[in-house]
């Protein structure tokens, strides 16, 4: 049987559930709200799991039996609740979409059973696919999906263990993610692209030795490398030196709050939770790994939020709190970029 007939044949047993289109090669689930662009030649689709009230479908492409990706689909009543897409484990993510039209109150486990690792997330509704990380290194991870029905009451509706083998562990620490989330379009990622051109602008025209920038052009400089340590330096110091903190915010904020990094740099004030995520997505929106962390320090009472900084040439991970560093910059106090890794501890990182 060719594999075209296989296809057919499969759809068949998928009924209205998927629909592909041999020619872009586009996997769709009819009524859904992901589709998956396969980027290789499809070998085969098959249904391989049918759950209470799901269907995990494989859809194998490629030449090799490990190159493949899995894509779930859970419904209710023949209502599609939730997309769960296992198709970037290799690279660590985990993708939901949560269907706004049918959104009860949800909840998201994600453990590794190797390392004992778990953190509960909130599930947002919406028509776009959440990235969650599967930060905790390789393993046999386990996810579920708990609803709410009463109280403080939830049931599990959707449960699956899989087996993740990182292509490279920094990777998840570069993605977009629910709690990172950024965008090459947004604001934030477009001054931090503004702001290194200033920086390779510099280089140039020391480099070069001109006296005027009259005549320099962007095509001029726009090749000029930087080092992480100098990308690094430059999304630190416009945090530290532009964004306030808002001591009345974190009274009005509710328990699902996350920052959008957009609004951060509008009102040029935030939380510690703020500026986290702003310097986190700037870093890795250019390629340097970094972690949100969430926990306590020496130097507050309060539950409090700061970064992982990975230092390449040094293979190894450096603590930044830009919140106090902010602080200290606005009111010129003196400050250090690496903070005692002895007086922060994490009780969860991204």
């Amino acid at each position: 049987m060719s594999k075209l007939k296989i296809v057919f044949a499969v759809l068949l047993l998928l009924s209205s559930t998927i629909v592909v289109n041999a020619d872009t090669m586009t996997v769709k689930n009819t009524g859904n709200l992901m589709d998956y662009v396969i980027p290789m030649e499809i070998e085969y689709i098959e249904i391989i799991e049918v759950g209470n009230g799901y269907e995990i479908i494989q859809i194998t492409k490629g030449n090799g039996i490990d190159d493949f990706a899995f894509y779930a689909t859970y419904n209710i009543g023949g209502s599609i609740r939730y997309d769960i897409g296992l198709m970037d484990i290799d690279t660590g993510l985990l993708w939901i979409t949560h269907n706004p039209y049918i959104a009860p109150k949800t909840k998201l486990l994600i453990q590794n059973s190797t390392t004992g690792e778990k953190y509960y997330y909130n599930v947002f509704s919406g028509t776009e696919a959440n990235a969650y990380p599967l930060q905790f290194g390789d393993g046999k991870y386990e996810v579920k999906l708990y609803e709410h029905t009463t109280g403080s009451s939830y049931k599990k509706v959707y449960s699956k263990v899989f087996d993740v083998k990182l292509d490279n562990p920094l990777d998840v620490f570069l993605a977009s993610i629910l709690e990172i989330n950024w965008y090459v379009e947004d604001e934030a990622i477009i001054l931090t692209e503004s702001l290194l051109d200033g920086l390779r602008k510099q280089l140039y025209i020391a480099d070069k030795k001109l006296t005027t920038d009259r005549y320099v052009i962007i095509s001029d400089y726009e090749d000029y490398y930087l080092t992480d340590d100098q990308i690094i330096s430059v999304c630190y110091e416009y945090v530290i030196k532009n964004i306030a903190y808002d001591y009345e915010k974190i009274e009005t904020l509710q328990y699902n709050y996350i920052p959008d990094i957009d609004e951060t740099l509008k009102d040029k004030t935030g939380i510690c939770y703020d500026y986290s995520v702003l310097l986190a997505s700037m870093l890795r929106s250019q390629g340097v790994p970094a972690k949100l962390i969430k926990g306590y320090t020496t130097n507050t009472d309060v539950y409090h939020a700061w970064n992982e900084i990975y230092l390449e040439d040094e293979e190894r991970w450096a603590v930044v709190d830009t919140t106090f560093d902010a602080y200290y910059k606005q009111n010129r106090m003196t400050y250090s970029f690496e903070k005692e890794a002895e007086e922060y501890v994490g009780s969860i990182y991204y």
